[in-house]
């Protein structure tokens, strides 16, 4: 069942962030649309497997067409639209004096300002034009005091629930500490203390994918041991970026000439990962 959400309130309040939000966590995002096309946008979507919802945001910028979406609101959530749950109204809502200083932050106009009106009389006649809309809304949030990431946040555990694994694009890449260090890692991770299948000759011309090279690492107690550590720190770790709003996260697993060991604990790592329901992508630089 997708989800249907209207995003709407106050200019400066924080509407592209939402949107752009709604975006990250598998929502297909119209922005400035009129009421009366929502139902027929929202069954159009619903044919497509891809989203997880469809989130439009509406505002004063219809004009006179403002004025149907209660109305329209009120009939879907009498009888919703088939493929979705109950509609639900975002409302962002912000204090006079923080909008009035982001307006002057950003140097951008408010839009109902003119030769006639004022920043502060345009943000009391825009409180007013959405009135019976706040009066109805689902949700408020106020974003007189957050932060750009708390909001994300508000909004991805309200609406995205179990999508922070899967906005967190990870890569664990295996490489050779000879052959230089990879670009940006975020994480690095040294395995050259494991006991090198370079040194035993029917090993040397593979690499850790094969299972022999698998099989002699693990034959000693050092490599689980290692590994069951690598897997609490990581666990711990990485749903702290998720939560963060991170977008992309390197991991970097290095030995000597990144052919055995690197690739045999990256791929593992990899594996585990992906167990944990993340998207990883498995890299092997130098092999």
């Amino acid at each position: 069942m997708k989800k249907l959400v209207i995003i709407t309130g106050l200019s400066g309040s924080g509407k592209s962030l939402a949107a752009n939000t709604f975006e990250d966590i598998n929502f297909f995002v119209s922005d400035n649309i009129t009421p009366q096309i929502l139902p027929e946008m929202a069954r159009l979507i619903s044919k497509t497997e891809h989203y997880e919802g469809f989130a439009a945001v509406i505002d004063w910028r219809c004009e006179s067409n403002f004025d149907d979406l209660v109305s329209v609101y009120e009939n879907i959530k009498r009888k919703p639209i088939e493929g979705y749950g109950t509609p639900v109204i975002l409302y962002l809502n912000c204090d006079k004096h923080e909008l009035i200083r982001r307006f002057k932050e950003t140097r951008r106009k408010h839009p109902l300002t003119n030769e006639n009106i004022g920043v502060q009389e345009a943000i009391d006649i825009e409180r007013n034009l959405f009135s019976s809309v706040k009066d109805i809304a689902d949700i408020i949030y106020d974003t007189t005091k957050l932060e750009p990431e708390e909001l994300r946040k508000k909004i991805r555990y309200q609406f995205g629930h179990n999508f922070d694994n899967q906005l967190l694009n990870i890569t664990v890449c295996a490489f050779g500490f000879k052959h230089g260090m990879p670009l940006d890692p975020d994480l690095v991770f040294d395995v050259r203390f494991l006991k090198n299948p370079y040194w035993v000759p029917s090993l040397r011309d593979m690499t850790g994918r094969d299972q022999a090279v698998k099989d002699y690492l693990f034959s000693d107690p050092k490599t689980t041991e290692f590994l069951e550590k690598l897997y609490s720190l990581v666990d711990f770790c990485v749903p702290e970026y998720a939560k963060e709003g991170k977008a992309y996260l390197n991991i970097a697993i290095g030995c000597t000439g990144g052919q055995h060991r690197s690739i045999a604990i990256a791929e593992e790592l990899t594996n585990h990962l992906r167990d944990e329901g993340y998207l990883v992508r498995f890299e092997s630089r130098d092999n």
